[in-house]
Parts: structure tokens; sequence; C-alpha cells
């Protein structure tokens, strides 16, 4: 009986009192949840380039990402495929957003040298970082994804065992070579650069994928009484042989990218 006394004797502040701490505790959780809503739209810089993203069954192309609620500190991922349907080859991608600002960053899977064929996709995931110190509210920003094209690789080694001077190499793509203008070489191609027997030359060339040609000149005059030039023209690791070249006797070299 005493027992049942005290119990109901219990002080009204102390009742209060708990009642405050918990309600000072149910703010601080509600506070935890705070979160962002983010939505974005998705922009290719180069339009050229054909680049879009693909949803994950592989079909449906995005033109947004549907962040929904981030919670601050938190990140968010989206997953799918980056796909390029242009006819340039694309050999550096990059992500980025001009208007997100301090709210968060963005980060993706892709290294800087991705290599992106025409018609290829590859799989992508695109993260969505919202920073602690971000303000509330809702935040809509682009994203944009850059596309460059993917350089072309000619080396090309060539020598005379007869001839030892210095010559102009010459290197035009998928037109005639200009002619020779003295001893300034083959003004107005593509490449025209000092080289003597034995060098090795590297050109990288922005082309479209699909068929293209070279033309390789090199200014030694007299015809092939004074010799002439062999070697090999390496385009993106194939080789092709040549000989017989001097002034007036380029070579023409057919590839495919």
């Amino acid at each position: 009986m005493n027992f049942k006394r005290k119990a109901f004797g219990i002080p009204v502040w102390l009742i209060a009192l708990a009642m405050v701490a918990s309600f000072f505790a149910a703010g601080y959780a509600a506070v935890q949840i705070y979160t962002l809503s983010i939505p974005s739209s998705v922009t290719v810089v180069d339009t050229s380039a054909g680049l879009q993203l693909v949803a994950s069954d592989g079909t449906t192309v995005v033109t947004s990402l549907p962040w929904g609620s981030v919670a601050l500190g938190a990140t968010q991922t989206w997953s799918g495929y980056l796909e390029n349907v242009g006819t340039v080859g694309l050999g550096t991608l990059s992500i980025s957003s001009p208007d997100l600002g301090s709210v968060g960053t963005l980060a993706w899977n892709l290294p800087a040298n991705e290599a992106l064929a025409p018609g290829a996709s590859c799989p992508v995931t695109i993260s969505l970082t919202v920073a602690e110190s971000a303000s509330l509210g809702t935040y809509p920003f682009t994203i944009q994804i850059t596309g460059s094209p993917a350089n072309t690789t000619v080396v090309i080694t060539a020598s005379d065992p007869i001839d030892f001077y210095g010559r102009y190499w010459a290197v035009t793509f998928d037109r005639p070579m200009p002619p020779q203008q003295g001893m300034n070489g083959y003004v107005g191609a593509d490449v025209n650069e000092m080289h003597n027997s034995g060098d090795t030359m590297t050109v990288l060339w922005t082309l479209p994928a699909g068929p293209n040609y070279l033309i390789f000149a090199i200014t030694q005059t007299g015809g092939s009484s004074y010799g002439t030039y062999s070697g090999t023209i390496t385009i993106n690791g194939q080789a092709y042989a040549f000989s017989g070249v001097y002034g007036g006797h380029p070579v023409q070299i057919n590839f495919t990218i």
C-alpha cells in the first residue's frame, strides 16, 4: 500500500521534464532525415557526337535522371548504358554539371580515356553526392556528357640506304597530295615534317568512321636512280608495307576505321 502511494506521488515537474526531453529527441531525429529533391536533365554538349543515355533495359533512351530525394551527405546512383549513335569514334568522355554548384558533386565509373566506337555502348553508373552543407530545397540541374573524337594513330618508318639528306615527309588524309613547293616541301599537306632516312614519324589525326585513305610523299627527287624509300605505315596497330617512294611518286594506303 505504501508502495502505491509513493508511485502516485511522482512530482509533476519530473513528468514534464521527461516530455520535453522526448520532444527534443524526436526533433533531432527528424532533422537527420531531411532530404533534397534534385531532378536533373541530360544534355549532350556535342550533338554531332551522337551520345545518349539508355536505361538498363538496353532500349529506352533516357533524357532525365529521377534522383528523387537524396539525404545530406548521401550518394545516389543511376545505372544504365552510354551509347554512341554517331559516326565518329570517341576517345575521351567526360561528365560535368555547369549549374550544380556547391549542392553536390557528380561522378561516374568511366575512365577518361574510355573509347566508344560508332554504334557501341558501355555500362555506366552515374553518382550524385549531396554535400553535408547543402541548404534544404529543390535544385534542378543539368548533366553534361561530352565526347571528344578519337584520334587515328599513324606511325611511319621509312628509309633509303643511299639517301643521307634530310627530306620533307608529308601526309594527307582523304584528298590528293598538294604539289611540292621547292625547298618548303608539300605546303598545304596535313603533315609536312623534315626527317632523315630511318626516322619514324607519328601522326595523330581525327577521321570519320568508315573507309579512309592517306597519301605519303617524300621530297627526294631525281627518280629511282637516287634510291627509293621503303618501310611501313602502321594505322591504329595495322601495318602496311610500302616501297618505291621518292619525289613525284607517293604511296596511297587505303584503310577503314
